[in-house]
């Protein structure tokens, strides 16, 4: 599965639970959308991340938005084996219980040029294993830069 998500410069996912992510770019939400698509239109979403979703996403176009669960058929898990190119969206806690369970194979992570307030709880929750792994591409925007990375989990 790939982990697409965006960061502030100071590497923060999210303000808050109530995040409209607002504060990021324009082109970033065109390239997470292109993105999506260019994926097989699959996406993983957390429960709470499904509730934020604009009604607009949710019903545009040929992408269809499933609901992780904890254990069952849409756990991380057995989604991963039905939609192994799926794009996960959600939180850092979200995303870091994606990786504990070993479905990311790629991140593609955009750092914007915006800082917004420190909340641990929004952290990036993968710093450190993104210092590990090698950058396979990097694109620079004006406002963003992106980078994708492959993962390889080490056991």
């Amino acid at each position: 599965m790939k982990a697409i998500f965006v960061e502030s410069k100071n590497g923060y996912l999210a303000k808050d639970a109530e995040d409209d992510m607002s504060w990021t770019p324009s082109l970033d939400k065109k390239i997470f959308k292109l993105l999506t698509y260019a994926y097989g239109g699959v996406c993983v979403v957390s429960p709470h991340t499904y509730q934020l979703l604009p009604k607009k996403m949710l019903h545009e176009g040929d992408r269809e938005f499933i609901i992780a669960e904890k254990c069952g058929p849409r756990s991380l898990y057995n989604l991963n084996k039905l939609y192994p190119n799926a794009v996960l969206i959600g939180g850092p806690r979200f995303l870091r219980a994606a990786y504990d369970a070993k479905v990311i194979d790629t991140f593609i992570v955009t750092t914007t040029e915006n800082t917004i307030r420190n909340n641990s709880r929004y952290e990036n929750p993968f710093i450190d294993e993104l210092l590990n792994l090698e950058v396979r591409c990097t694109i620079k925007f004006d406002t963003m830069t992106i980078r994708v990375y492959k993962n390889e989990y080490r056991f």
